[in-house]
């Protein structure tokens, strides 16, 4: 009898086991897409072919007309954004992790659109008619809606797609944020997302100011889209709205879905990261003498209020999620609450990154178990799938691991992380670029959001 209930136990233990399965969800960043790149060489005749053709042709359909001016079939380069080559070679690799892995969902993290979309465009078309192609607007439209068509359809249509707005996805400047009252760049956006998931759709946030919130199809599991370009160092705005209010706006929303969703677990996403910019304080400080933050402070500390807001709902929240970077890394927000913000590496090479895309998984209770960076390699010409954080940095989880990098640089800041860093820069040979920088990227990731702190870390000897 003792034998039976044993093998009972045993078996109940068992199929437990089986029910806790990881849920996986894919997270992409920085697509940085160029449909002109062909332009950028002055004695290719087809560039004005190409951009009279994506005018008179459906964005469902460019893909026909790509092909068609693309015949060299290279792919984007180190420090250049993605071209139609890597963006369709990231398409295909997407559609085949579709197939392989079940996931629940999916998150985009901004920035679309390639740098300098908007300077190019107008560089490129200057002595074409102005009545048939100096409409910036319609020409950044048509291209966030077949990028959003592409996604969905490598996707498939089953699986749930959350976007966030980048400081590049504009028609009128990089950083510059509409307002709603007298542009239509949110409603048409709304409309293009639209095949992506239903929850944009019925968003009146969104229409506001391109934030919104949404269910993941998990129980009790939310997505929270904001948009940080509004809370930028370097946000403006064309048409003059009150950076400030739209900002402050944000935060009594984002506070008022934490009320009224009490029950509820969130994940948190956004395209430009609260804290140290690590690269940007790098180049300054001996100048400014102090860290550089990636949100304002110019008159109301936003950063302040929003990290209140997400440390009184800590309980609440299982992960945050951020691009911008274009690379590996991560930030402690609050080390004591287990707050901090995952960043996933961009599929533009334009940060002499390799292209990438990140998996990640939650345990049964929604938390952030591990994670997995596929990259193309650029050199080799081939897509990878990278070794699990877990795996690489030996950890149980990724907040432990990430604690445990954190604690080992601390003690021996003068020695850069070769591993990290190639972690940081996926796998590229360009990795050292950030040796001689190493203490002010290490002391960005950890708990140093005061400038005290950060200035003390930066400055400590070991």
């Amino acid at each position: 009898m003792r034998k039976i209930l044993s093998f009972i136990f045993y078996g109940i233990i068992l199929f437990s086991c089986s029910l806790a399965v990881a849920k996986d969800f894919l997270s992409i960043s920085d697509i940085h897409f160029n449909p002109l790149e062909i332009c950028e060489d002055p004695a290719n005749s087809n560039c004005v072919l190409l951009i009279e053709e994506l005018h008179v042709t459906e964005a469902n359909s460019w893909a026909m007309v790509f092909k068609k001016y693309n015949q060299t079939n290279k792919i984007t380069i180190y420090g250049k954004n993605t071209n139609y080559i890597l963006f369709n070679s990231f398409l295909e690799e997407i559609k085949n992790q579709t197939t392989k892995k079940k996931f629940e969902f999916v998150i985009v993290l901004g920035d679309f659109l390639a740098h300098f979309f908007i300077q190019n465009y107008n560089k490129y078309t200057k002595d074409m008619p102005k009545n048939k192609y100096d409409s910036i607007d319609i020409f950044v439209q048509k291209t966030m809606q077949y990028i959003a068509y592409e996604l969905r359809k490598s996707i498939g249509n089953n699986i749930e797609i959350f976007p966030v707005l980048g400081n590049n996805d504009s028609s009128v400047d990089n950083y510059n944020v509409d307002n709603p009252k007298k542009s239509n760049f949110y409603k048409n956006l709304q409309s293009n997302w639209g095949n992506l998931n239903k929850s944009i759709l019925n968003s009146s946030s969104f229409l506001e100011g391109g934030y919104y919130i949404a269910d993941t199809g998990l129980t009790n599991l939310k997505i929270i889209a904001l948009n940080t370009n509004i809370f930028s160092i370097n946000a403006k705005s064309q048409d003059n709205i009150n950076l400030k209010n739209m900002a402050n706006n944000q935060l009594k929303w984002l506070e008022n879905i934490f009320k009224k969703n009490t029950k509820d677990n969130f994940l948190i996403i956004s395209h430009i990261p609260s804290g140290v910019d690590a690269y940007t304080t790098a180049i300054r400080i001996e100048k400014s003498k102090d860290k550089v933050s990636f949100w304002s402070s110019k008159n109301y500390n936003i950063e302040n209020n929003y990290l209140k807001i997400i440390s009184n709902y800590s309980n609440n929240i299982n992960g945050i999620f951020v691009g911008h970077t274009h690379h590996d890394g991560f930030q402690i927000l609050n080390q004591e609450l287990g707050l901090y913000t995952v960043s996933v590496p961009s599929v533009s090479p334009v940060h002499f990154n390799n292209p990438a895309f990140k998996i990640f998984s939650l345990n049964e209770t929604f938390n952030l178990e591990n994670s997995v960076t596929n990259y193309f390699d650029l050199k080799e010409k081939k897509w990878i799938q990278g070794t699990s954080f877990n795996e690489l940095f030996e950890s149980k989880n990724i907040f432990i691991g990430i604690q445990s990098l954190v604690g080992k640089w601390l003690n021996q800041l003068s020695e850069p992380d070769e591993k990290f860093m190639k972690y940081f820069f996926v796998n590229s040979p360009f990795a050292n670029q950030i040796r001689s920088k190493w203490k002010y990227y290490a002391c960005a990731m950890s708990d140093n959001l005061e400038s005290s702190d950060y200035l003390n870390c930066i400055n400590q000897e070991n």
